[in-house]
């Protein structure tokens, strides 16, 4: 895979991309492909999504000819459920690699908020490198 381009490249471009600005609790896929690195394929999920319509949009990258992923989570707000952004990002992570797909990041966006700006941050991959699950709790094989 030739270089993607930087996370700050592909949060400042995902409104051009998509041809409008995200809203918040969208969930943009970003698709790259070696054979044209011009083109980069944009998906969005809205907020209500149902992980059959995850699935779909990872398929739907293949036919696009992606064959890497960012995936950009847009928040909405400073403090979102770490646990629901981690089993997000998780099963996203998980359905791009059952479709072929190299996992170039997991970007989450926060938007300025009262007189703070906004700002991104880039997570581990979820698949070599798992979230921390902070509502997990102990069980007898763990503790």
């Amino acid at each position: 895979m030739l270089d993607p381009p930087t996370p700050a490249t592909i949060v400042a471009t995902i409104p051009r991309w998509l041809g409008r600005r995200p809203i918040a609790g969208e969930t943009v896929l970003v698709g790259f492909t070696d054979n044209d690195p011009d083109l980069a394929v944009c998906l969005t999920l809205p907020p209500d999504r149902e992980p059959v319509d995850e699935v779909v949009a990872m398929r739907q990258l293949v036919v696009d000819g992606a064959e890497a992923v960012a995936i950009v989570d847009l928040t909405g707000s400073e403090d979102p459920s770490p646990s629901r952004l981690e089993a997000t990002h998780r099963f996203l992570a998980a359905a791009a690699g059952r479709y072929g797909h190299e996992v170039l990041g997991v970007l989450v966006v926060v938007p300025p908020q009262r007189d703070r700006p906004g700002y991104w941050r880039n997570l581990p991959d979820p698949i070599r490198l798992p979230l921390p699950l902070s509502y997990a709790r102990p069980t007898e094989e763990t503790s």
